[in-house]
């Protein structure tokens, strides 16, 4: 395997997790199956063009508008949308669970809607982002600045969210809050702002995700967001869900396979052999790799 192979794995993965990283986190904590998470990129990656094109900021400005606006408008689905459908429903189990992906789907379908009557559906580029591809050498070989930065943003991302989460207190807040929703407030633990929190991290990542994207990739659409929601579903599968630990295994693993698989097959072999890899996990360990009760996955939200 050549060096290049393994830098474009790494990068795609390093993309894989940042987006699944927030993914698995409201769905390991809640129990919610996020299926704004994309259209929330897509936001991300707006505004992130707007700053730059427009306002003529420097990337890193770009990074910060998207992340906070990206992480509001995730936090307001929740607070606003999502918890008073899911509180004022009277369904069995069931429909319990089924009501957060409806709601979810039908909120990030408004949002791209949105963005589609707002932007006309053409495709952007990030005018302040030439400086990214400029190649490093390093130890004989070269590798962009970009590629770089994305490594090094879903390490110290995710590896912030795991430390916080599993190190500190308001990880422990959080903890407590997926494991018993009603003990936790009575313990005195605001359970409604510990899942504003979360949701506002989730879309914050999902947001800079696509800022990323759009420069990697060398422009923006309101159809980026797609495909990631499919494979970070696909991530968040095979690594266990609420695991971030799993979820970044699973990331560099998807994106090392594919990035080998699409230097020998067609797109649709590709697309065959990962969701093959997904089949086979569920067959062998239906948990996950890394499946285990981290962060409950059975709490409802009332």
């Amino acid at each position: 395997m050549t060096f290049d192979l393994i830098k474009n794995g790494l990068v795609l993965g390093s993309v894989y997790l940042l987006f699944s990283a927030g993914f698995t986190l409201v769905f390991g904590a809640f129990n919610v199956l996020n299926l704004a998470h994309g259209a929330i990129m897509t936001l991300g990656a707006f505004i992130g063009i707007y700053v730059d094109n427009v306002l003529g900021l420097p990337i890193g400005v770009s990074l910060l508008a998207a992340a906070v606006g990206g992480g509001a408008v995730n936090a307001f689905l929740d607070a606003a949308v999502l918890r008073p459908i899911v509180r004022s429903a009277r369904t069995d189990a069931g429909s319990q669970e089924l009501i957060p992906i409806v709601v979810t789907l039908s909120f990030g379908t408004i949002l791209i809607g949105l963005l589609v009557q707002t932007v006309r559906a053409v495709d952007f580029t990030y005018k302040r982002a030439e400086f990214l591809a400029q190649p490093l050498s390093i130890g004989g070989t070269t590798i962009s600045s970009l590629a770089i930065a994305i490594i090094l943003s879903a390490v110290i991302l995710t590896g912030l969210v795991s430390f916080v989460i599993n190190k500190t207190r308001a990880g422990m807040a959080v903890r407590a809050v997926a494991e018993d929703r009603l003990m936790a407030s009575a313990l005195g633990i605001q359970p409604n702002s510990v899942s504003a929190s979360i949701f506002f991290v989730s879309g914050a990542l999902a947001a800079i995700c696509g800022v990323l994207v759009g420069i990697l990739y060398s422009n923006v659409s309101v159809g980026i967001g797609d495909q990631m929601l499919l494979f970070g579903f696909v991530i968040i599968t095979i690594g266990g869900v609420g695991s971030l630990a799993g979820t970044a295994v699973a990331a560099i693993f998807i994106g090392m396979l594919q990035t080998v698989a699409n230097n020998f097959f067609q797109s649709f072999v590709v697309d065959l052999i990962v969701f093959s890899a997904l089949l086979l996990t569920l067959l062998v360990r239906p948990s996950g790799l890394f499946g285990k009760a981290v962060l409950s996955a059975g709490i409802a939200r009332r």
